[in-house]
């Protein structure tokens, strides 16, 4: 892949410095990047969680191992280093790997064992913690973004004006000339087609993340701002 043509194309040739250069780049890619997944993992866990604190260290260290050994990944399975392919931020794609691993851990038999605080009882929950992730919510932005690329202009334009600014179906059939139905139907495939597009996406990007599309309408409702291309929160009345 030509590392110039994709969103992240920085970071891609990060990535692929680190994988196909010399030791010295090889370590300043652990240098940049496993302190920070170790933080991120560890803020996830209780203050007095230490048995989950020492989990998260050790699955940032094996993340960061993985990307160029594939110690943990099946026989025959690329290094995880070569599944990033610049669709999202290096750190954020790096980070979401790790996260889904100590999530994968809280609701396996040890993790279990644990009496849970707040943090983790959320953070192991349905939908809240996809909700609430700014890294999540980053990577949705992107992905929407891609489907909204590969739809139809006019098609957009029907969903934001429903969605958005309430406008009636009835009102958009008037001014299109058409019957309320085929803006309906419009719409529909639509939706249909952004959120197979998005779950694709999200796939190619990490697909341990276990999003489903149930989570995006929860993270939508949330932040609005998506549809516009950005990720601020609902406004508080």
């Amino acid at each position: 892949m030509d590392a110039a043509s994709v969103p992240f194309s920085k970071d891609l040739q990060i990535a692929q410095a680190a994988l196909f250069g010399d030791e010295q780049k090889a370590r300043l890619f652990v240098q940049e990047y496993l302190p920070d997944l170790e933080s991120y993992l560890v803020s996830r866990c209780g203050r007095h969680d230490a048995k989950s604190v020492e989990k998260a260290r050790e699955i940032a260290a094996d993340v960061i191992s993985d990307c160029f050994g594939a110690k943990n990944r099946p026989r025959g399975e690329d290094v995880l280093l070569r599944l990033y392919h610049g669709r999202a931020p290096l750190k954020i794609w790096l980070r979401q790997v790790a996260y889904s691993r100590l999530k994968s851990w809280w609701n396996s038999p040890d993790g279990n064992s644990l009496p849970l605080g707040p943090v983790q009882e959320s953070l192991a929950s349905a939908a809240d913690p996809f909700i609430r992730d700014p890294e999540i919510v980053e990577i949705l932005r992107i992905a929407l973004e891609n489907a909204f690329r590969q739809i139809e202009p006019y098609q957009l334009l029907f969903l934001r004006l429903v969605y958005i600014h309430s406008v009636r179906r009835a009102h958009l059939a008037e001014i299109w000339g058409c019957h309320p139905a085929k803006i309906g139907r419009d719409m529909a495939a639509a939706e249909e087609r952004i959120r197979t597009l998005t779950l694709e996406y999200m796939n190619l990007i990490h697909p341990c993340l276990e999003l489903q599309w149930s989570d995006f309408q929860a993270i939508s409702e949330k932040h609005p701002g998506l549809l516009h291309g950005s990720a601020e929160e609902t406004p508080r009345l």
